[in-house]
């Protein structure tokens, strides 16, 4: 039978599949009785990505988004958290925290937005003043053939009084 959406049998090249009943991950062409996984035959005339290779993908934005975290972290002389993305870390939340004054969640898309709840900036919020920090939310818009921004959301009275203090120091 013709599956729609596979590529050709790579050793006959006919487009007849069956699924083996031996393992349902696996099809075998009817023509010359290959077995291959369905893992290595993608969609025909299609970008889009069988479940099985999602992962790789998957960990390309994890190791990226690590990477630009660990950067973020770096410029503010932080240390990086542990374990920050696992659930029911010991080490506690948040992605960093500079010197104990300042605990930083990293966020990134690559679209043109994303979506920010008030449940997701008060959980930021509870984990940061528990420890005795300032909250933050690093958000960074990957932007393919320009340049990558990132922003800092902060509470509106925090960034008053780092104002404050700067104008201090100015003019001391």
């Amino acid at each position: 039978m013709t599956m729609p959406g596979l590529l050709d049998c790579p050793a006959c090249g006919e487009n007849e599949w069956a699924p083996w009943l031996v393992t349902p991950s696996k099809v075998s062409c009817q023509k010359c009785g290959a077995v291959i996984p369905k893992s290595r035959i993608t969609a025909k005339g299609s970008r889009r990505k069988l479940r099985s290779q999602e992962g790789t993908r998957a960990t390309r934005r994890t190791r990226r988004s690590r990477k630009h975290e660990a950067e973020s972290a770096k410029k503010l002389g932080a240390d990086m958290v542990p374990g920050s993305g696992n659930r029911n870390t010991a080490s506690g939340k948040s992605d960093f925290v500079v010197k104990e004054l300042l605990r930083s969640e990293h966020k990134e898309t690559e679209k043109s937005g994303f979506r920010l709840d008030l449940k997701t900036i008060l959980k930021i919020e509870q984990e940061a003043l528990a420890t005795g920090c300032l909250p933050a939310l690093h958000v960074r818009f990957i932007r393919q053939g320009a340049s990558d921004k990132t922003y800092v959301l902060v509470r509106e009275d925090d960034l008053a009084a780092l104002v404050r203090e700067v104008h201090e120091a100015k003019n001391d």
